[in-house]
């Protein structure tokens, strides 16, 4: 089977793309910018009470039962220190609970 050109697709596979390009597509860029909104509402509540960052369930609610790990507090300290905070309103922290 001959190779596709750039705006040909099949129905087994994707549209071919230069490897070398597909960080600066249009499509791979919102991507990045969908799954960075989800990553930071999902860490929203990870402030933990006695300071540090509380473990998460899978819903990104606070585990209670869990302690606080150093491994978790530094990682969402480099997770939500590396987006500005312009750049994502998912980022503000959660309003309190009613």
């Amino acid at each position: 089977m001959p190779p596709l050109a750039d705006h040909q697709t099949d129905h087994h596979r994707s549209p071919v793309v230069d490897p070398a390009a597909w960080p600066t597509l249009g499509s791979h860029r919102l991507w990045l910018s969908e799954h960075c909104r989800a990553l930071l509402r999902f860490g929203r509540d990870v402030a933990h009470p006695a300071g540090g960052a509380a473990y998460l369930d899978e819903h990104g609610r606070p585990d209670p039962a869990q302690p606080v790990h150093t491994w978790i507090t530094a990682r969402m300290v480099h997770v939500h220190s590396s987006v500005p905070c312009s750049a994502c309103p998912a980022r503000a922290p959660a309003p309190p609970p009613a």
